[in-house]
């Protein structure tokens, strides 16, 4: 009788080709990450694919090569991987390994937000703000810079001020302004320093 892990590596076995992948590549051996990653990539662990992307796209380890970090980034997308969604609509954004096309982002960043990653979240409101490949929408805007400051996104802490100091999306409000343009400038955002200190020589504060 023989068992089944002489044909399938356990999930264990898995997690710790992905793992040892982290570790060289956090001493700067790519190489060996990427030969790690590889491993854990081929039973389909997303964490592993997306990692390969990440190589790819940063070129280390590897030629950078913007197609090659798009092919293992969609691989990863396709599990739900919340990064490789993210950064797939980075690519779209600025046209790096594909034409640049900002619906195609918007769809990518959607399905990253969704699952509450904040980074996706921000640059969702960001095209919804500005029409990049959505329909121009400040309430969408709104929502969505809403959803990553209360996770402490600084940057979206910043925007969502912003919105509130003009009256974007939702009704003039310099009380909800002020508030979330402190919370980002306290993380080091200088717009926000400076959006705070126009308040207080405008007396609106």
């Amino acid at each position: 009788m023989f068992g089944l892990s002489k044909f399938f590596h356990s999930e264990s076995e898995i997690d710790k080709a992905f793992r040892l992948g982290l570790n060289a590549c956090a001493k700067q051996n790519y190489a060996d990450g990427m030969n790690w990653f590889l491993q854990a990539a081929e039973h389909g662990d997303s964490r592993a694919l997306y990692s390969i992307g990440n190589l790819y796209e940063n070129g280390q380890g590897v030629p950078r090569d913007y197609v090659e970090a798009m092919k293992w980034y969609l691989k990863a997308a396709s599990f739900g991987n919340v990064y490789a969604q993210y950064n797939l609509g980075v690519m779209y954004a600025s046209g790096h390994g594909v034409q640049q096309n900002y619906a195609k982002a918007a769809e990518w960043y959607i399905k990253s937000a969704e699952q509450g990653y904040v980074n996706a979240q921000n640059n969702l409101a960001v095209l919804y703000e500005n029409g990049l490949g959505v329909p121009q929408d400040y309430f969408e805007a709104e929502k969505w810079f809403r959803k990553a400051a209360e996770q402490g996104d600084a940057v979206a802490q910043a925007n969502l001020g912003k919105m509130y100091l003009i009256g974007e999306g939702v009704e003039e409000n310099y009380t909800e302004a002020a508030k979330w343009l402190r919370k980002a400038a306290v993380q080091g955002v200088p717009q926000a320093e400076q959006a705070l200190q126009e308040m207080h020589l405008m007396r609106l504060i």
